[in-house]
């Protein structure tokens, strides 16, 4: 008489559980590695806008742009902030003609983490890492700095 081709059941639970065991193991390390790729992207995408937004006001004169979608148009705002660093309120002033070189970014990403808008001061109230652009969660991160720190 022939045996029976096929796995028992005792074999199927052994392999469950050996599968099992490995996800333990194997998850948490997947989990980690996708969460610091975000961070790594969040972290490129905030210097690019913060870098955008710096080269504006190196072109006119140190004034910000109304808005962080400003950034992205090659005809310029017709006022802008006047970056006085007390976060007390910033002038609302006009931009001197010939100044803006923009678009400074192609588009302004968002915080792909929290799914939202990066922050954006101006002059209102002084953000926490002395950056008129930031990440509006404190929240900690990977490596246990508040996200609206970086």
């Amino acid at each position: 008489m022939r045996a029976k081709s096929g796995f028992t059941l005792i074999e199927s639970l052994i392999t469950m559980s050996i599968i099992g065991m490995l996800m333990t193991v194997v998850w948490p390390t997947l989990h980690k590695a996708r969460i610091q790729t975000q961070e790594a992207k969040l972290r490129a995408d905030l210097e690019a806008v913060r870098r955008a937004y710096q080269a504006c006001k190196n072109d006119t004169g140190g004034i910000g742009p109304r808005s962080l979608t400003d950034l992205t148009n090659a005809t310029p705002p017709s006022h802008g902030y006047l970056d006085l660093g007390t976060g007390r309120g910033w002038p609302l002033v006009p931009i001197p003609a010939g100044t803006w070189r923009g678009p400074y970014i192609n588009q302004i990403p968002n915080d792909n983490i929290h799914n939202r808008a990066f922050a954006w001061n101006s002059g209102i109230a002084k953000a926490t890492n002395d950056s008129p652009i930031w990440i509006n969660s404190s929240a900690l991160s990977s490596d246990g700095t508040p996200y609206n720190t970086w």
